[in-house]
């Protein structure tokens, strides 16, 4: 997953980030913002109707990717609501079938051309 979003910081500036994984319990982001473990911080990224959705999160963990210009974080998700749990598991699950539905089209057009599936992945 490779998914642009946002996070709300403290003191109410906004910074871009990348969702690189996500589960109903927190998600792993990339920036370029150094973000401290400990923080709390409000997770904003367009749901699949492009309903943008926030979610209340903890900074687990903040470490600088080497060599790099990215940190990558943990978070942990704060207080969800039942309703809030119920369109993140169906936004991860039609994000997942999404993946799966194209890679099955790119090794389909693969195959077509006399290539490999192996050939389509790369």
């Amino acid at each position: 997953m490779a998914e642009p979003a946002q996070v709300k910081l403290q003191n109410g500036d906004d910074k871009p980030v990348i969702i690189n994984q996500l589960s109903v319990g927190g998600a792993r982001i990339q920036t370029t913002a150094p973000l401290k473990a400990g923080d709390s911080i409000e997770l904003q990224f367009d749901h699949i109707e492009g309903q943008r959705q926030s979610v209340a999160a903890r900074i687990v963990y903040s470490l600088k990717e080497n060599p790099g210009y990215y940190f990558a974080c943990g978070l942990c998700f704060l207080g969800l609501k039942p309703h809030e749990t119920q369109w993140l598991a169906s936004f991860i699950a039609a994000e997942q079938a999404r993946r799966r539905t194209a890679a099955a089209e790119a090794a389909a057009q693969a195959l077509e051309a006399g290539g490999s599936v192996h050939a389509a992945e790369s």
